[in-house]
């Protein structure tokens, strides 16, 4: 029975990246994952209940590799995380980069991109990123943006955001904070804006580091892997 998704085209190359490692197959690389950490299969599910077969066998090998090179943080295991996700691609990505970026202490600041068809937080990337909190050593801000200054208040009041109502001079560029309204516990700011120039004015205002797409599953489910590796190799 096949693992996953065109399995049988692909599944030289996948092991022959685990012998690199000195993993024999998938099967050794999952019970490597089973007697180290919490697998990641489930971890992933409990991320994204629709992921394919294939994504979740592809974060196995990941973590397998990580834990073969004793890779017990979280900076260091998302680099060998990317290895086997990269071993299911057909087209490579650097995925590491951009979760370094969100383990670098010197990155203060998040802004989380929505869209207009969102009515809730896809596949608990909202928490996942709060999560990073465990392993950096300084809290990191996350704020809400990219959709309308309407859709922005009907997600904050849905989701229980604090709503920024704001006002933006086209001509002086001068962004106003006109009100803000907390909807619930949670201590994420949402925005709204009329225009590319709001969005860039509210990310200098906020002090944006950097900015990424909230329904960007890569970037959630390696943070949440390599997070489960840090927390359970840490001892």
């Amino acid at each position: 029975m096949n693992l996953f998704e065109n399995y049988e085209n692909n599944i030289k190359e996948i092991d022959g990246v685990l012998n690199e490692y000195g993993i024999k197959n998938l099967e050794e690389a999952k019970n490597l994952c089973d007697s180290k950490i919490e697998f990641p299969y489930e971890t992933l599910r409990k991320l994204a209940p629709i992921s394919y077969d294939r994504a979740c066998w592809a974060y196995i090998t990941g973590a397998a590799i990580a834990i073969k090179n004793n890779k017990s943080k979280a900076k260091e295991a998302i680099k060998d995380i990317n290895i086997g996700l990269n071993a299911f691609r057909e087209k490579k990505i650097e995925t590491e980069n951009i979760v370094s970026l969100l383990l670098n202490d010197n990155i203060k600041c998040v802004a989380l991109k929505l869209n207009n068809t969102m009515i809730t937080v896809p596949n608990n990337f909202i928490e996942t990123i709060i999560n990073l909190n465990q392993v950096r050593k300084t809290p990191l801000k996350i704020i809400l943006s990219g959709i309308s200054k309407e859709r922005a208040m009907i997600f904050s009041s849905y989701n229980g955001f604090i709503h920024c109502k704001t006002n933006f001079n086209c001509v002086t560029c001068n962004l106003e904070i006109l009100d803000k309204k907390k909807y619930g516990e949670k201590n994420i700011k949402c925005y709204g804006s009329n225009s590319l120039l709001e969005e860039m004015a509210i990310m200098e205002y906020e002090n944006v580091d950097i900015a990424i797409d909230l329904d960007d599953l890569t970037i959630s489910s390696t943070i949440a892997v390599a997070i489960a590796i840090e927390n359970t190799l840490k001892n």
